[in-house]
């Protein structure tokens, strides 16, 4: 959310079933939040942007989310997934990727180059950068994203609370300086 505001983005909507990471997108820089999943937000997601987003993120790594994120997208839109089903033949396209023109893109963060190039700028290092620029300007904050913090030998509380209390939870780790 905070990177899309950044770059310049007018309007950033995050569709989340659930209310504390939705409540999490708006503190962070998102503009609208839409209570409900993916296929139940196409509509109004069409009246916010006019027509549909210019570029829609699936981070859920759920399939059933995928045909919505396609159907939110503008004619000849982007949808960017960054989730993984870890099943890539359950995600199924819809006739919007044909109809409308939508470039769909796989995004993983070991693909740019170890060193910046006139042809792939963001290497690693320049992402870096320019995230820790962002961080010492203050225009982003990541102070709150991690809501779990668990010793690691109570691992297996903290894949029972990822299992029943999903929505609790942003970002969970498992800081290891408490076995010192």
């Amino acid at each position: 959310m905070q990177y899309s505001r950044l770059m310049g983005a007018r309007c950033v909507i995050a569709v989340d079933l659930a209310k504390q990471r939705l409540d999490m997108a708006l503190s962070h820089g998102g503009t609208h939040a839409l209570g409900r999943g993916a296929a139940e937000s196409v509509e109004e997601v069409h009246s916010l942007t006019d027509s549909g987003a210019d570029v829609v993120y699936d981070v859920t790594g759920h399939s059933s989310v995928f045909p919505g994120a396609l159907a939110m997208a503008k004619r000849f839109g982007k949808v960017i997934v960054l989730g993984d089903t870890g099943s890539p033949s359950e995600q199924r396209l819809t006739s919007d990727v044909i109809t409308r023109g939508l470039r769909i893109i796989g995004a993983h963060d070991n693909n740019p180059p170890p060193e910046s190039t006139d042809h792939a700028y963001w290497s690693h290092r320049k992402m870096a950068e320019l995230f820790f620029t962002y961080l010492g300007r203050g225009d982003m904050r990541v102070s709150d994203l991690i809501t779990h913090r668990y010793h690691p030998a109570d691992a297996p509380e903290a894949y029972r609370m990822l299992r029943e209390e999903r929505d609790s939870a942003m970002g969970v780790i498992f800081d290891w300086t408490l076995l010192s």
